[in-house]
């Protein structure tokens, strides 16, 4: 039987899949393959299909393409099918389609030109899969909850915003004196009765005389814990209740139990864990979600995530945590974390080493997609400066050779050792090198530095932004003939020593609380006194506390640790957050590296006047033995396992104000007193 054949494009043109109408349900897939123009006076007028593969060697379905039989997967032979128009072909573009899966060299080509793609269509279709019996009830609750989303929104100006805080501290005020009364009175009288008698011996004692002054006050001094504690108890548990109750006070706060499972068959659905479909919804102009004959716009699922986000960030118990709603709120905020409109993605940072960690965690059919699937989004590919260097995709070579190119075009496009950071956690690819992060786990990465390690003539603090070009031309890594080994420099700081203290920074309870209570106290008052007001006042506290021969050096401590302070106020979110409700989600993705070891840090000899400490580390492999290094061009400390005559990288470490510890090290060696070494890293 005759194959389908492709015909090879040429110049900037794309294949467009022409899907023929749908005379009847159960008439075959038919489709005609058409060259036309992506750019030029006529480009293509066309829709761009975003959807899962799956097991993309599973090819069960067959269908009409160009009057040939050709296989596809199940779930793309069900879009088809349910995108068929009724009164009129359909004009799509399909990567499994349109790019032949079988040359390696147009499919390296045309990964650069996705982004295009998208961005050219007319609108991309979010396709999720076949219809269950509850995915109208799903639609129609985000559908509500973006109402409510657009209702509070539209409330314009001081006035409108003052009355809805009355309203809410009114509502909230009642709640809580009425649980109050029914946690006093009702349900635990003996605490009101505690409450009374404290309240008059404490008068007594203030006030009385004589044996019964002095009687109150033993009294007082034995229950005075109790009665506080009892206080305390029946205050919080009113609060904690008048809170949920106002929170959850309106009918799409508080969902029903068929909502909620509706909700969770969507969002446990494969599309929003695919890595391709961050490029894809980033470059549309329009989105709309299609899930079997149910549609909805993009806006309505993120608009309806920010919601369900917002209840489980404000109180734990909501009732939407367990949807798994995260996945897709975690996609559509990195997308637009503003509320932008489509086409014109507001990510916090572009470049290739954020989106990768940023993404990690989405999963690939393909292992090399892990970073080919990011590319259009990078500014070093779609901005490169003309010192840059080239990066292409190239599905031919092996993956550990593919992962150590990345990995290079990282250290060699910032002139830094940023990438190092992310090196830790379960490594799966075979024969990678230890300086090349293995991007095929699940694992998340965690590059939390800020500035680089460099070398200047005073000893003023650089930011990179302020001194990339002096730096461009400085080399500061030396790559072996296979590409397999790297040659650095920096200074040695100390050997790891004795057991790991292991604990976990995972999202906890008390981190809830302390992030609800400096939501609600510390950023209002950081907005009422000013931030300036609240750093000059500190500032001059640890000056004045400062010992005279140390001042500079807890001044510069405070610097680093107002820089780290000031990452989290309001209207600046960290480059690397990890999103609070996503993380409650799904922990298994964020354990292991989110689990501190910590050991006891044995300073070499040209560092030791410096007072004892200790490092931690998120990497699982660290060990006794290991050694703490400040390498030239990374941003952060890092622990190196000798290796013979070479090293090998174990993991990022956690030392504090590690810049400091730096400037004191080129100090030292225009001293003489430490050197500077060279070392291999295989």
């Amino acid at each position: 039987m005759p194959k389908f054949q492709y015909k090879a494009l040429t110049g900037a043109d794309i294949r467009i899949i022409r899907l023929r109408a749908n005379v009847s349900p159960a008439a075959a897939i038919e489709c005609t393959l058409i060259h036309a123009p992506l750019e030029g006076p006529n480009p293509a007028s066309y829709e761009a299909l975003s959807y899962v593969w799956g097991d993309a060697t599973v090819r069960a379905q067959s269908i009409q393409l160009n009057g040939f039989p050709f296989q596809v997967t199940e779930n793309l032979h069900a879009a088809l099918r349910a995108l068929r128009l009724p009164d009129g072909d359909r004009e799509l573009w399909i990567d499994a389609l349109c790019i032949n899966q079988m040359a390696n060299s147009e499919k390296s080509r045309e990964v650069l030109r996705m982004l295009d793609i998208y961005r050219g269509a007319r609108r991309v279709l979010v396709w999720l899969g076949e219809e269950a019996p509850s995915t109208g009830l799903a639609m129609s609750h985000l559908a509500e909850l973006k109402s409510r989303r657009d209702g509070t929104a539209a409330t314009p100006g001081i006035l409108g915003r003052a009355s809805r805080w009355l309203e809410f501290t009114y509502g909230l005020g009642s709640a809580w004196a009425k649980e109050l009364f029914d946690l006093l009175v009702v349900q635990h009288p003996s605490h009101t009765v505690t409450v009374m008698w404290m309240s008059v011996l404490l008068y007594y004692w203030a006030w009385g005389n004589g044996v019964l002054s002095w009687a109150a006050y033993l009294y007082t001094l034995n229950h005075a814990r109790k009665s506080a504690v009892h206080l305390a108890l029946v205050v919080s548990a009113a609060w904690y209740a008048a809170w949920e109750k106002q929170v959850g006070a309106s009918d799409v706060d508080a969902p029903s139990e068929e909502a909620i499972a509706a909700l969770t068959e969507i969002f446990r659905r494969p599309w929003f864990t695919r890595i391709w479909v961050i490029q894809e919804v980033a470059a549309a102009r329009e989105a709309v979600v299609v899930c079997g004959t149910h549609q909805t716009p993009w806006q309505t699922l993120r608009d309806g995530c920010r919601q369900m986000a917002d209840r489980v960030v404000r109180w734990r118990r909501s009732r939407y945590q367990d949807t798994g709603f995260q996945r897709a709120h975690y996609v559509a905020s990195s997308l637009d974390p503003d509320g932008t409109d489509l086409g014109t993605p507001a990510l916090a940072s572009r470049n290739l080493l954020y989106l990768l960690c940023q993404f990690h965690i989405s999963d690939a059919t393909v292992p090399h997609d892990k970073v080919y699937a990011l590319l259009g989004l990078a500014d070093e590919i779609q901005r490169p400066t003309q010192t840059a260097p080239v990066f292409t995709p190239d599905y031919s070579l092996p993956l550990d050779v593919a992962y150590a190119r990345a990995a290079r075009f990282l250290i060699d496009a910032s002139d830094s050792f940023r990438v190092l950071g992310t090196c830790l956690g379960e490594r799966r690819v075979e024969h990678l090198p230890s300086w090349v992060p293995d991007w095929s786990t699940a694992t998340w990465k965690f590059p939390e530095g800020s500035r680089v390690f460099r070398f200047f003539d005073d000893d003023e603090e650089h930011h990179e932004s302020e001194v990339g070009e002096k730096n461009a031309a400085r080399h500061i890594v030396q790559y072996s003939d296979d590409g397999r080994t790297i040659t650095v420099s920096g200074f040695r700081i100390g050997v790891l020593e004795g057991e790991p203290a292991v604990s976990e920074t995972l999202d906890t309870d008390s981190e809830r609380l302390f992030g609800r209570i400096f939501t609600i106290i510390l950023y209002p008052l950081a907005e009422i006194i000013g931030l300036r007001v609240t750093w000059w006042f500190i500032g001059r506290l640890v000056d004045k506390m400062a010992p005279q021969d140390r001042r500079a050096e807890w001044m510069e401590v405070w610097g680093i640790c107002k820089e780290y302070f000031t990452q989290g106020r309001p209207g600046r979110t960290p480059i690397y957050q990890l999103p609070l409700s996503y993380t409650a989600a799904e922990p298994e993705l964020f354990r292991a590296a989110s689990v501190l070891h910590t050991f006891n840090l044995a300073y070499d000899r040209g560092v030791r006047s410096i007072p004892a400490a200790q490092c931690s580390t998120r990497s699982l492999t660290a060990r006794a033995g290991d050694v703490m290094w400040l390498v030239h061009g990374a941003d952060m400390a890092l622990i190196l396992r000798p290796d013979g005559k070479r090293w090998t990288v174990v993991g990022p470490a956690n030392y504090g104000p590690e810049h400091v510890l730096w400037k004191r090290c080129v100090k030292w060696h225009r001293q003489g007193r430490v050197s500077l070494q060279r070392l291999e890293i295989g």
